[in-house]
């Protein structure tokens, strides 16, 4: 009990440290949204790509449905269909979409299995950037050829409204309702 009144007394003398602000908690990205850029896409090299693109290739991806095993790698799912080849003006809508700080929850995380529906080739001078977008937890896992991968939850609304016309026959993307993210 003395020992009790002794840490009370010391604590109420000497106080407990108080900061005027809480400290911040330490994120993976950057504070300016260039920098971030770069590290999302793993460089100002891909970030470049993905800004001005000579071609972008939709793919809608045949994913296995949860619990079913299949002898494909992860990012490796083959595509369903033809892939679509987006013309100018729709590349360059895609482009400034996915490029624009703003399209995604920077402090946000997803917490589920990622199963993306559709994969994005942005192309550029032989360089190459895949994009896999889930639109059911709005994840989307960035893929470079040097291997660097990162998974930022997105405004996939967007997105949707510029893909969902390329497979107008893919019933289920067709119903598929894309939930509206709250604002950071």
């Amino acid at each position: 009990m003395r020992w009790a009144l002794a840490i009370a007394v010391m604590f109420g003398v000497i106080g407990c440290e108080r900061h005027a602000d809480p400290p911040k908690r330490a994120s993976r990205w950057s504070e300016e949204p260039v920098e971030r850029m770069g590290q999302l896409f793993g460089g100002t090299k891909a970030a470049a790509i993905v800004a001005s693109p000579d071609r972008i290739i939709v793919s809608r991806l045949d994913v296995p449905k949860m619990g079913v095993l299949r002898n494909v790698g992860y990012l490796a799912w083959p595509d369903r269909g033809r892939p679509v080849e987006l013309d100018v003006a729709t590349r360059t809508r895609l482009a400034s979409i996915v490029a624009a700080d703003d399209t995604y929850r920077w402090t946000m995380h997803s917490m589920c299995i990622v199963r993306p529906g559709v994969k994005l080739r942005f192309m550029k001078a032989g360089d190459e950037l895949d994009l896999y977008l889930c639109f059911e937890c709005l994840t989307m896992l960035v893929r470079t050829g040097d291997g660097h991968i990162a998974s930022p939850v997105f405004d996939g609304r967007r997105v949707a409204e510029l893909i969902k016309p390329l497979f107008p026959d893919d019933v289920a993307f067709q119903e598929l309702k894309v939930r509206e993210l709250p604002r950071d």
